[in-house]
């Protein structure tokens, strides 16, 4: 009895493992057609690697073209603030893009999408570099047109200081005192004066020099230091300290003098006399006697000595 109870259970056990069968089957097979969906989707839905080097050469012309506008409107004087802030956001979803294993052709259009959306922004920006060139041409054609006037008044201001430097030239030339009536005289020891333009050694003991201050209506009137050189043949200056000597500038030189005296010149033709006693015998051969004023020559005589 116990044992044909045994046989009976062994046998439903057998009847009950034929009846799972189908279905573990059945849930196998749904299982790989699942896995094999999957992996379809994922493979259709993923960038190919040459997709994405094209895509990503896209961005480097953009990028190109978004570096280029930004130094355009800069040089033209531009707020390139909204295009820096592009090259910034651009930059960072290329980055992004590039440090993901795979993309999605979902994730590829999302970012080529806002990538047109730049492209159609500095498309925008092309009106603003053309008005910004506008402005910069009327700018530039101003300031040529006031660089030409500042120009023409500092040539204008040049002609009129050369004119006033002429004047000033003329004036001060003008302004020269002259000479009038200068004579030389030989002047003995014995006090006798001999005049010309020849003398004997013995009959040159000192020598008198007088003239008169030529009138001269535009010369001021003030203090002026008149001086005589008397100059050998060998264009040595006859100098000596004690004697009244001293130096001067003259064409922006110092040089000598014989003797000198300090007058006020009022323009009335004043009358000069200098008596210069040289201390020793004159040597033979011609001289000049020459008058100067400030940093000029009134007048000069020559004379010789024999």
């Amino acid at each position: 009895m116990a044992k044909d109870l045994e046989n009976t259970i062994m046998s439903e056990e057998k009847k009950g493992g034929a009846n799972l069968l189908p279905v573990v089957i059945v849930l196998a097979v749904l299982l790989v057609a699942s896995l094999g969906y999957i992996f379809y989707l994922h493979k259709v839905n993923t960038v190919s690697q040459e997709e994405l080097a094209q895509s990503q050469k896209n961005v480097e012309v953009l990028q190109a073209d978004l570096n280029n506008k930004i130094a355009e409107i800069q040089e033209l004087g531009g707020n390139v603030e909204d295009l820096q802030a592009i090259r910034a956001q651009l930059e960072e979803e290329k980055s992004t893009l590039e440090n993901k294993n795979s993309v999605t052709t979902r994730q590829l259009m999302e970012f080529q999408n806002k990538a047109e959306g730049y492209r159609e922004l500095l498309l925008r920006k092309e009106k603003e570099i053309a008005k910004l060139k506008q402005i910069n041409d009327q700018l530039v054609t101003e300031n040529v047109e006031l660089k030409e006037e500042k120009n023409e008044l500092n040539r204008n201001i040049k002609n009129l200081n050369a004119e006033r430097e002429k004047l000033n030239d003329k004036v001060a030339f003008a302004s020269r005192l002259k000479t009038k009536d200068l004579e030389v005289f030989a002047v003995s020891e014995t006090g006798k004066e001999r005049e010309g333009r020849e003398f004997r050694q013995r009959h040159l003991d000192k020598l008198k020099v007088s003239f008169q201050i030529a009138e001269n209506k535009v010369a001021p009137v003030g203090g002026r230091d008149i001086m005589i050189r008397l100059i050998d043949e060998n264009d040595n200056v006859l100098f000596d300290v004690s004697k009244g000597g001293g130096t001067f500038m003259y064409n922006g030189r110092e040089t000598f003098y014989t003797e000198k005296q300090n007058i006020l010149f009022d323009n009335s033709k004043q009358s000069l006399t200098f008596v210069y006693d040289k201390g020793s015998e004159y040597d033979k051969g011609k001289y000049i006697l020459e008058v100067f004023t400030d940093d000029y020559k009134m007048g000069e005589i020559p004379f010789s000595v024999r």
